[in-house]
């Protein structure tokens, strides 16, 4: 039996809401392996071992390549696209990069243009779609 794939909807700009600004500022040097992100969606919290990529979307039937699964949290109606942005630690550093997704990527409110790096720091606020959390990193116990 054939399955389905349905596309991701565009939604209007009064959909989205403000979100209140983030982020702590500085930050350490992060690697692979060390560190967790912590990503709050509501009540609930995920960690996620930081790795040199990881896919945010909403994963299918035998899409194993999503790293981070938004299916849970609303993401078809949330306006979350199957590859909706990925994050890379680059030298240290952590960035998100809006993969060209429908309905757009947001840290603390600011619009992210797609295909660029922009740099995510602790207490950020993102916003794929419509689905928001917010992230912290936190060093992984041994």
């Amino acid at each position: 039996m054939a399955q389905h794939i349905k596309q991701t909807g565009v939604l209007g700009d009064a959909e989205t809401q403000p979100v209140r600004t983030g982020g702590t500022g500085t930050s350490p040097l992060y690697t692979a392996g060390d560190w967790n992100i912590v990503c709050k969606i509501e009540k609930t919290l995920i960690r996620i071992p930081l790795q040199s990529r990881i896919i945010v979307g909403r994963k299918g039937v035998g899409d194993q390549h999503i790293g981070f699964d938004l299916m849970p949290f609303g993401a078809y109606e949330g306006g979350v696209s199957r590859e909706h942005a990925q994050i890379i630690l680059k030298k240290g550093t952590v960035y998100i990069e809006d993969l060209n997704s429908t309905n757009g990527t947001r840290i603390n409110g600011f619009a992210l243009q797609p295909n660029s790096l922009y740099r995510l720091r602790d207490g950020d606020e993102i916003e794929f779609g419509r689905v928001r959390m917010t992230i912290r990193f936190e060093k992984r116990r041994r």
